[in-house]
């Protein structure tokens, strides 16, 4: 496959079944953000590109976190430290969907397009999608501030930006 079919494919696959859903693409990610939640789909460059291939990470934040500067803000966040949960999208569906610390380095995963079969590639896209959609995004949409809050607690690293958010979720569930 060229990277012109693949991108063509990618847009068709993935960017249009998550703009249905409320994702805007943002660059080469793709975003849903509304007043509580944003989940972002990053592709991957620098030293995480490779030559034909992809790299994805998926992230999710409560919308009241500060970013990594201290602000709240209204837009969606590009840095991925912004953002406590982070998933690999294929092969992460089957693990529970709970707070992994990621702070320092984080997991990510790669689509092969160049060199593979055509159908591995759809097929690959097609779980992409599905799994965001089915699977990803209503548990994005389900997980509460206090659940976010007592999974970093429990699980944390004592990172610094952990006891930013852990701040953050105090001060939205009125716990302080």
């Amino acid at each position: 496959m060229e990277k012109a079919e693949f991108e063509a494919q990618f847009d068709e696959t993935v960017t249009k079944r998550l703009v249905q859903l409320g994702f805007n693409q943002n660059g080469r990610s793709l975003s849903f953000l509304n007043e509580h939640t944003t989940l972002t789909l990053f592709r991957l460059g620098g030293r995480m590109s490779r030559p034909g291939c992809i790299s994805l990470l998926l992230c999710f934040r409560h919308s009241f976190l500060r970013d990594l500067e201290g602000y709240v803000t209204t837009t969606t966040p590009l840095n991925i430290f912004d953002y406590p949960y982070k998933f690999r999208p294929l092969k992460d569906r089957h693990l529970p969907l709970a707070y992994r610390p990621q702070n320092l380095n984080y997991e990510y995963e790669r689509i092969r397009w160049e060199g593979v079969d055509k159908s591995v590639v759809l097929s690959a896209l097609d779980r992409l999608s599905t799994n965001i959609k089915d699977h990803f995004f209503p548990w994005s949409q389900s997980i509460s501030a206090k659940e976010a809050m007592s999974e970093i607690e429990k699980r944390g690293e004592n990172a610094w930006c952990e006891g930013k958010w852990i701040e953050d979720y105090v001060s939205h569930v009125g716990l302080w």
